[in-house]
């Protein structure tokens, strides 16, 4: 009998010390697997988006912010840290409206493309628009214009633009 209680109680010290030793493992490593599911989301691009854009039309500088037709742009951050970024807008080289006709207003400010030194790249011309900071979880909507300048040239019905815009 005496053999019998010693061994017992032997049984439960180690499961008790066991148990002690263990859940502060345990802790641990779950809460190092959560910091490697959380990493992989740290630094996620700032999201774009665009609403319907409307037919190009033709309007003088001056007039182009008051009569083409407004659609909305919209950057989101979804880190939850603020995020410092640039707008850019791209123009597909297939494009057959020369970019120095084409005026881009974000709210009230207009973006003569001419005035603006293009990246140029295999597949198109890169303007960069705006560089701006976006708190956390935060989306900042701009009324977004896009016009040909009246003093255009060349231009036909099938004219056409291949564009989109971009964050970095």
């Amino acid at each position: 009998m005496d053999n019998s209680i010693k061994r017992l109680v032997l049984s439960i010290f180690i499961t008790i010390c066991l148990v002690i030793v263990s859940i502060p493992l345990w802790g641990f490593t779950s809460g190092k697997n959560g910091t490697v599911i959380a990493s992989a989301y740290n630094d996620m691009e700032i999201d774009v988006y665009i609403s319907d854009i409307p037919r190009l039309a033709i309007y003088s500088d001056d007039l182009g912010l008051t009569k083409a037709k407004a659609t909305k742009l919209s950057l989101r951050n979804q880190n939850r840290f603020e995020k410092n970024t640039t707008l850019t807008f791209y123009l597909d080289k297939n494009s057959t409206v020369d970019y120095k006709y084409l005026r881009v207003s974000l709210n009230d400010n207009i973006y003569d493309l001419s005035k603006i030194e293009p990246v140029e790249k295999e597949d198109g011309y890169y303007f960069v628009l705006l560089n701006t900071d976006i708190k956390e979880y935060t989306t900042i909507e701009y009324d977004l214009r896009i016009w040909i300048n009246n003093k255009v040239t060349n231009l036909s019905e099938k004219s056409f633009i291949t564009s989109n815009f971009y964050t970095r």
